[in-house]
């Protein structure tokens, strides 16, 4: 079950999203399929650091962009903590093959849950009504080891 930092980490990251596809829905008519997976981790980050107050509370997070770490590589979005609590590790995966949504999973999970919390965006389109083929895969693949957090439908 989701707790409160983690539904506002993914409420900011969906309402930058939603804002991202209306803006460029008026470019190209696209929407945020147009947009490359940094250019959206970039806009997330500024989001989230922007709304810090709401989201960390008291705690002193700081992003850092496409951050390195040992038997890893680079992070797309991250957040760390000078106080020892949890670093915020974000992967995001736009429009790929489902064995690169496995391949990000799999990676996050080499990352030690005892120093980290762990997000996989995946940016999917849907059908009004019905489920998205990757979720389903995924679910199958990982059952509760994952959890679907926020589910958004572009205005």
């Amino acid at each position: 079950m989701a707790n409160e930092l983690t539904t506002q980490i993914c409420s900011s990251i969906a309402d930058t999203v939603s804002r991202i596809d209306e803006e460029l829905k008026t470019i190209d008519n696209k929407g945020i399929f147009f947009a490359p997976e940094l250019h959206i981790a970039f806009e997330c980050g500024k989001t989230i650091t922007s709304n810090g107050q709401n989201i960390w509370g008291q705690r002193n997070y700081k992003w850092k962009r496409e951050t390195k770490f040992d038997n890893y590589g680079l992070a797309d979005l991250f957040f760390l903590n000078d106080n020892g609590d949890k670093g915020i590790i974000i992967e995001f995966k736009i429009l790929q093959t489902i064995d690169a949504y496995i391949n990000d999973i799999e990676k996050l999970k080499k990352l030690d849950g005892a120093k980290f919390e762990k997000y996989f965006c995946a940016i999917l389109g849907f059908f009004e009504n019905q489920q998205n083929e990757h979720i389903d895969k995924l679910n199958e693949k990982y059952g509760e080891e994952i959890e679907l957090i926020n589910k958004t439908t572009p205005r």
